[in-house]
């Protein structure tokens, strides 16, 4: 039968110590939490998950705490350290170990399944503006396509208003370079529809290009921190559910 340890000061204040940073860790985790539910807004999807993966990442901390008050007592039990809140101690270690425990369990598959509903919706909002970027890209067409018409029709009013304009040769080869096109458009209609028609399909290119690698990056990045919350918060239901085993053993002892 293992005998229990001479009580020296060293080893009288340990068990102080550990309830007291254990009971310090506790309640810093009750803190933030009631903190961060202050402006909840359940709501909005965003604030759902942001929420969720805060109380994961944060999930060691009250885990490290509830552990310290049980190695304090279980200390003081082997030293036979009186300790009178033993009893209320390992009470509260234990309901917060297990409530905890099923809180991590929930929130594994609920912050997944939020997760794919936040990945849709980014998805939606992505492939909307890509529409609305498409369709401003057909206006400013349409609006090129008119105004290089309207040149092409008023191209003598338009010689007679350059007329006597002071231009340096830059400028002077830029304009000769348009009056080119304008009556390369003006001799051969269908070469202004192709010319238009290679602009559209080279930007539309680009913007759908530019939309799969937004929606590559969003998924993985939803799929990345799904896979590593979810796993996290399972991790956690598993630790909070040893300790309240542990704690129920103290507490026959």
């Amino acid at each position: 039968m293992t005998q229990a340890q001479p009580l020296t000061p060293r080893s009288t204040a340990l068990v102080p110590a550990l309830l007291g940073v254990g009971g310090i860790l506790v309640a810093i985790a009750g803190v933030d939490t009631l903190s961060l539910l202050a402006t909840a807004q359940w709501g909005e999807t965003d604030w759902r998950l942001g929420f969720m993966s805060q109380v994961i990442d944060r999930g060691l901390i009250p885990l490290m705490g509830l552990a310290l008050l049980c190695l304090g007592c279980w200390i003081s039990t082997y030293q036979r350290q009186p300790l009178n809140l033993k009893p209320i101690i390992m009470r509260v270690v234990t309901l917060l170990s297990l409530a905890l425990a099923l809180v991590y369990l929930v929130v594994a598959p609920f912050y997944f399944s939020e997760n794919r509903l936040a990945s849709a919706q980014t998805t939606q909002t992505l492939n909307e503006q890509v529409s609305q970027a498409e369709l401003q890209l057909e206006n400013r067409l349409n609006q090129e396509l008119g105004l290089i018409s309207n040149l092409m029709d008023d191209e003598t009013q338009l010689q007679q208003q350059l007329q006597g304009q002071a231009l340096n040769a830059a400028q002077q080869s830029q304009l000769d370079n348009i009056m080119a096109q304008l009556q390369q458009f003006k001799d051969d209609p269908e070469a202004l529809q192709q010319r238009t028609a290679e602009a559209r399909n080279t930007a539309l290119a680009q913007l759908r290009r530019q939309q799969g690698q937004a929606l590559q990056q969003s998924r993985y990045r939803f799929l990345r921190d799904a896979l590593r919350l979810s796993l996290s918060s399972f991790v956690l239901a598993i630790g909070y559910l040893t300790l309240a085993i542990v704690g129920l053993q103290q507490r026959q002892n």
